[in-house]
């Protein structure tokens, strides 16, 4: 997960170095040679101990590039220190100690000053003394940006800290951390994982302090993490929040019930957890804290509290461990520079010893003068050859073999001492990464291509397995182990481990075998019909099998047969309880299923046989719908903007036993009589048409047209008398493509113009005019009761031999 790098217990006294807002980078003591190339950096020369036993620097150089203005230089301890240690670096002329410096830490700040003035300025006026005589680290950051900002430095993370004092609420808290940087860190709200770092953020913190930990789904992506009385606290931020690939993967660090009796019970802390007692209490069960901050006041000072999202409290961010960080050691160059400087002020002989590894472990060197630890000591290792000669190694030593360290620091005595690298032991583990027993699907076969775990391994050593891997059966019920044979270590590192638990040069390991996932799903031609149409198709299926390359395809295991092991299917197509009559379908939603009940024991173990139901949908059929034309008035008036004009609901509907459907509209309309002129039945089909929209509810949206009718007085008429005064009922069907029909039966008055009424008359009645184009002038008035123009028309229509308009079957349809 990334967490910090932890070392042993601290004094709980420790006082924690500081550093100011500036870009800094170490520069390992023996790496100062190397400064040359740095365009920025300091060089310190020899520490010098006075009489008062304070360490001066009077070599000191600050270099840098010309042109380049040095605006700040920071001084601080790095290690733990003493009450009496102390960073002496006061104020003088335009050399300005920034506010909040602490003894232990101390930044300066000028502008305007030449690398001479710098250098003179630190080697009269840096004085470092030291509370007894054990080595300290100390470090020295220049920039070229002024200090404005505290950050604390621990030596054992390498990690910074920043107490922030405005006071905000923690979501803005995770904002603004995770947008701050620091001599090339990315910074994020703090996380504590030890009592070591606990210790490092309550000597910061003087008010109620936020932390980068929560309990709330929204933050943990865990679901089940929360709830009234329950949760599962995680580290969202910084390195703890992320797996190896960088990925979002939360730490989770404790889990419970709230409001425990016992604070930081052990079987509820996963890392470390310093709640204060009876948290986290999430508001007294109340579900309104969620958010961990630590105390920052009274007695409290130090300990976790789940806090209200709401409250505002100051914050802490963390820089150090995030993937993308630029190490220190790389500022050079890019507006910083640091110089990390070890003080010790007796001894000058080193007395080493080194210690058997294992692979992959670091060396443990210890250079000591005088019984004191030296630090920074340049350790040279060479290898034992086979003959017995010593060859230099580059680097750390890294295989197995024999090896011989040498100390070396400029002033003192060197030493030397021979250590070993031994190989590590490794063994195949008894379950996967996931811890979950070696696998596969069913495929029919015995054999193992998966990989296998190597216990012991280190994390980037370069060493496989090979092998031959057989299951003891192939079947799901009985396979439960699989032997490994022709077991050998390959790699390139592979000489550096050696594989236990073998038997005969064999290891047996658990192993299972799962079924493999059967889909069969249903087949049939049509899904979507009309009630009353024929469904002459038959039923189907078709097997699919879960392919673990990812894809999907027909297929089983090799060897296997659909009918040895399915059998025969049966199918079953139903809406509710009743069954498709796919000879006449009735209207509904049925489910279209299939099983197979013969299916074998063995076939139900090796498969998970999953069915997959279809829907067949059987539409209820609909005669044509009609609305108002868009030229039609209706009475309220033209809206050119106005929504689509509602369908008209049938004043008749009837059903033919094989579903078909026939509707009939009625409407009316007045006009005043015209000089001249009349409208023949072609003249009427095509003001119909455009009076009314007429839609097929089916797909292919066809319609056809019967001719127009004219009646007037129970008597079929070839035209519509304009002149004369009279009622005239006119009529046209529209059918689709599967019989259904609409019929529209226009109840069509001519009257004569009342004197003394103009066209603008209140009454609404036009002048009488020769319709143009299909347009009427006069009156619409829809009406659904046509009782006795219906019978006018199916008396005219019985006479012409024509079509009922209400149920029966049209015996002519006129072109």
């Amino acid at each position: 997960m990334g967490h910090k790098r932890r070392a042993g217990s601290r004094c709980s006294a420790l006082l924690l170095a500081a550093a100011m807002t500036l870009s800094a980078v170490l520069l390992p003591p023996r790496q100062v040679a190397a400064a040359e190339e740095t365009a920025l950096y300091i060089d310190t020369g020899a520490a010098v101990r006075g009489g008062d036993g304070s360490f001066t620097f009077p070599d000191l150089q600050v270099h840098a590039p010309a042109g380049q203005e040095i605006k700040s230089v920071t001084v601080q301890f790095t290690s733990v220190v003493e009450a009496a240690d102390a960073i002496t670096l006061p104020t003088l002329g335009d050399f300005t100690r920034l506010s909040g410096s602490k003894e232990v830490n101390v930044s300066i700040n000028a502008s305007g000053k030449s690398c001479d003035d710098w250098s003179r300025y630190l080697r009269e006026n840096l004085k470092v003394k030291l509370a007894g005589d054990d080595m300290k680290k100390l470090r020295l950051v220049a920039s070229y940006e002024e200090s404005t900002d505290i950050y604390d430095y621990d030596a054992e993370s390498g990690h910074y800290y920043q107490a922030v004092k405005d006071e905000i609420v923690w979501a803005q808290a995770l904002t603004e951390a995770a947008d701050a940087t620091y001599m090339g860190m990315q910074g994020y709200l703090v996380t504590v994982t030890s009592k070591h770092e606990n210790d490092i953020i309550t000597s910061l913190v003087k008010q109620n302090t936020w932390m980068g930990g929560t309990c709330h789904p929204d933050y943990t992506g865990d679901a089940a993490g929360y709830t009234i009385s329950y949760g599962k606290y995680y580290w969202v931020t910084g390195p703890e929040s992320l797996d190896s690939a960088g990925n979002f993967a939360p730490s989770l660090f404790w889990q419970g019930a709230f409001s425990q009796s016992q604070a930081n019970n052990p079987s509820s802390t996963v890392i470390y957890s310093n709640w204060n007692g009876g948290e986290p209490n999430n508001g007294q069960k109340k579900g309104t804290e969620y958010c961990l901050h630590m105390w920052g006041t009274s007695d409290l000072i130090g300990t976790w509290n789940d806090g209200t999202p709401a409250v505002k409290a100051g914050y802490i961010i963390e820089y150090g461990g995030m993937p993308g960080d630029k190490p220190v050691t790389d500022g050079g160059g890019s507006g910083f520079s640091v110089v990390d400087v070890n003080l010790d002020p007796t001894g000058k002989s080193l007395s080493t010893s080194a210690k058997d590894i294992f692979v992959g472990q670091q060396p443990e060197v210890s250079s000591k003068a005088n019984g004191s630890q030296v630090d920074a000591v340049t350790h040279v290792y060479y290898e034992r050859d086979p003959d017995g000669t010593w060859a230099p190694v580059e680097g750390l030593p890294t295989h197995v073999g024999e090896y011989r360290v040498e100390s070396v620091k400029e002033g003192y005595n060197g030493d030397s001492d021979t250590f070993s690298v031994l190989p590590i032991e490794l063994s195949v583990a008894p379950a996967d990464a996931d811890g979950q027993a070696y696998t596969k699907i069913y495929d029919g076969g015995t054999d193992y291509s998966g990989g296998f775990v190597l216990s012991g391994l280190p994390e980037g050593a370069k060493v496989g397995l090979s092998c031959t891997a057989t299951y003891n059966s192939k079947n799901v019920a009985e396979a439960d182990t699989i032997t490994l044979t022709e077991v050998a270590l390959t790699g390139e590192d592979a000489g550096d481990y050696v594989l236990t638990g073998l038997t005969d040069g064999k290891v047996t390991v658990p192993g299972t075998i799962t079924p493999r996932p059967l889909a069969v799903c249903p087949t049939f031609a049509v899904t979507d019909s009309w009630a009353g149409v024929p469904l002459a198709d038959t039923y189907g299926h078709s097997v699919t099998g879960y392919d673990p390359d990812g894809s999907w395809e027909s297929m089983l295991a090799g060897g296997d047969r659909v009918e040895d092991t399915l059998g025969d299917p049966v199918y079953s197509c139903r809406a509710g309880d009743i069954e498709l009559d796919r000879g006449n379908p009735a209207a509904g939603t049925y489910v279209l299923a299939v099983d197979f009940p013969d299916s074998t024991a063995l076939a139900r173990q090796n498969y998970a046989i999953t069915y997959s139901p279809i829907q067949i949908v059987i539409r209820q059929r609909q005669a044509p719908q009609v609305r108002p034309g868009e030229e039609q008035d209706t009475g309220g008036g033209s809206d050119p903007g106005g929504t689509q004009p509602e369908y008209l609901v049938p004043d008749a509907v009837s059903t033919e036993p094989d579903g078909t459907v026939h509707a009939t509209i009625t409407d009316a309309v007045t006009v005043n009589v015209q000089p001249s002129g009349s409208l023949s039945r072609i003249e009427v089909a095509q003001l119909l048409r455009e009076r009314y929209q007429i839609s097929s509810v089916l797909p292919d949206g066809l319609l056809t047209y019967s001719a127009a009718t004219i009646f007037k007085g129970g008597a079929l008429l070839e035209c519509v008398d304009l002149t004369q005064p009279g009622s005239y009922l006119l009529s046209i069907t529209a059918t689709d493509s599967l019989g259904n029909t609409t019929t529209i039966l226009l109840d069509y008055t001519l009257k004569a113009p009342q004197l003394g009424v103009d066209s603008d008359s209140d009454d609404g009645h036009q002048n009488p005019s020769r319709p143009e184009d299909g347009e009427l002038t006069g009156t619409i008035a829809h009406t659904g009761d046509h009782g006795i123009r219906l019978a006018v028309v199916f008396t005219a229509a019985a006479a012409l031999g024509g079509a009922a308009f209400l149920g029966g079957k049209k015996n002519e349809r006129r072109p």
